[in-house]
């Protein structure tokens, strides 16, 4: 799903960002020494899966060096390792054990991967919390380990459908490579979130993204009436999927959630999108996602700051504002007090950087009902309602919450 659902990820490469550093904590309890808060983050910084999957991390790390170059948090700088997940799907276990064997950090902060339920065990069995990344994955409303740093994936595939024009003919074409492409086109269709969303769903196809084309299935999705198509790939391959159509004359209405601009630039000024965005839109520049985009102009210069990158910001946000929560106290900061004060969050928006997050005392956390969105206006992006969210209503909740849980739509 979404561009960046195209994720997956992971094989053993570990690295540190920045200079190579002795673990500031001792195991996965994070008790802090000398100071610093060791942290890490994991993405597919090399392989096919990059331009979906890589930018977590380098948003986190804009964040670490912008916080540290603040006085860090509560006097306690920050140090990041970062693994390499080389786009190769179902290894996170594999990539975190390594991480935390190497440099033992209180919490493993903005993922991009997109089969995280692989190393939920792991997590568990370490007491290691995952605060933010890709969420698009159920996994996220399953497990009291993750703690999201904006919506979820069932909430952004409500929203895909939600947020088109009532009654459009809707399609959906999703990669064979990432396994929870699968999963959004069963909860679109045989969950029924399509029709829930007030889309009529009358065309799906699965595609490889080394097929060296995709015109059969724009002929498919245009002879079915498709008016609006959700791509569930990444953003090299929708951009060739939308120009496949458009030498067809057909040029439907393109929506997917966190699209990283795939459809901007020079032939594509006609071609109509929408997106739905897990945190505040990238293509915001005021408030909160000026400081976004100051930062990783300075910290990150010549990287995308695309909306990946500014998920990896907002998990480093979130990570910030509950460590300077424990850390209160006065004690050194735990992966067990980090979480004590997750877990104390209440329609918290990390300064307008997500939709209202509350989290519970016990268990795992609740689907969140609102999300941004963005609009594709003249081959340009632009966030959708000025940069505010989007919820959904109040009867549509359970139905969502009730899916999230029992992790299937069969």
């Amino acid at each position: 799903m979404k561009n960046r659902y195209l994720q997956g990820v992971l094989a053993t490469a570990v690295l540190v960002a920045g200079t190579l550093v002795a673990p500031a904590f001792s195991g996965s309890s994070g008790a802090a020494s000398g100071g610093t808060i060791q942290i890490a983050s994991l993405g597919a910084l090399t392989g096919a899966l990059t331009s979906s999957l890589g930018g977590q991390p380098t948003g986190v790390d804009a964040w670490v060096k912008y916080t540290n170059a603040r006085g860090g948090i509560a006097g306690h700088k920050i140090k990041l390792a970062v693994g390499d997940t080389k786009s190769t799907p179902g290894q996170e276990a594999a990539v975190i054990q390594s991480l935390n064997s190497s440099s033992h950090p209180v919490a493993i902060v903005g993922v991009g991967t997109d089969n995280l339920g692989s190393a939920i065990t792991y997590l568990t069995q370490n007491n290691l919390p995952v605060v933010g990344g890709n969420s698009s994955d159920l996994i996220w409303n399953q497990s009291p380990m993750l703690y999201p740093q904006g919506a979820t994936q069932l909430t952004e595939v409500y929203a895909l459908a939600a947020s088109q024009k009532k009654g459009s003919k809707f399609g959906l074409i999703y990669c064979v490579e990432a396994p929870n492409c699968a999963v959004i086109k069963k909860e679109l269709f045989t969950g029924g979130l399509a029709k829930l969303g007030g889309v009529n769903p009358v065309y799906s196809a699965q595609v490889s993204l080394s097929a060296p084309s995709f015109t059969a299935q724009c002929l498919a999705a245009k002879a079915a009436g498709t008016q609006v198509i959700s791509l569930s790939m990444d953003p090299v391959d929708s951009l060739r999927l939308a120009s496949n159509c458009a030498s067809q004359g057909y040029k439907p209405i393109y929506t997917a959630t966190a699209i990283a601009a795939p459809l901007s630039g020079t032939g594509f000024q006609t071609v109509s999108a929408n997106a739905v965005n897990t945190n505040l839109p990238w293509t915001v520049t005021k408030g909160a996602g000026k400081t976004f985009h100051q930062a990783m102009s300075k910290y990150e210069p010549g990287k995308p700051q695309t909306d990946q990158a500014m998920e990896g910001w907002a998990s480093g946000v979130e990570f910030g504002t509950a460590a300077a929560i424990a850390l209160k106290t006065g004690k050194p900061l735990t992966s067990a007090s980090l979480q004590a004060a997750l877990r104390t969050f209440k329609n918290q928006t990390l300064g307008g950087l997500a939709p209202p997050l509350t989290f519970v005392k016990k268990g795992p956390e609740p689907l969140s009902q609102c999300w941004f969105t963005s609009v594709l206006n003249n081959g340009v992006w632009k966030p959708g309602k000025g940069g505010k969210t989007t919820c959904a209503p109040k009867s549509v909740m359970p139905t969502l919450q009730k899916m999230a849980t029992e992790g299937s739509t069969s």
